[in-house]
């Protein structure tokens, strides 16, 4: 049990890292949505983050399927997906406002 805690903790830290540098550094996507224009800025959400970090738990979910854990520790993956999209979302990470002066 400590060990699957340890292990969600650990998946969590990498998704949240993940999701912050796909959203501040790597643009490999390079894919926005603008969410509200303004006439002196304009509000824009990076996805670059948020997919880096689903094709990351695709990853491990697929590594999990080939150690035949996908039962025990496919749960504990999800629960470290969903803390560490939740905490980037308070963070803001991927939101960007631009100044068009």
């Amino acid at each position: 049990m400590m060990r699957n805690i340890f292990s969600c903790l650990f998946q969590c830290v990498l998704f949240l890292v993940t999701f912050a540098l796909g959203s501040f550094l790597l643009h490999p996507f390079n894919k926005r949505t603008t969410l509200a224009p303004d006439a002196l800025h304009t509000r824009v959400f990076i996805w670059d983050g948020l997919l880096l970090m689903l094709i990351l738990y695709v990853l491990v979910l697929f590594v999990e399927v080939l150690m035949k854990r996908i039962k025990t520790a496919g749960p504990w993956t999800t629960v470290a997906l969903g803390v560490a999209a939740l905490l980037g979302f308070l963070m803001k990470f991927g939101f960007l406002s631009i100044d068009r002066m």
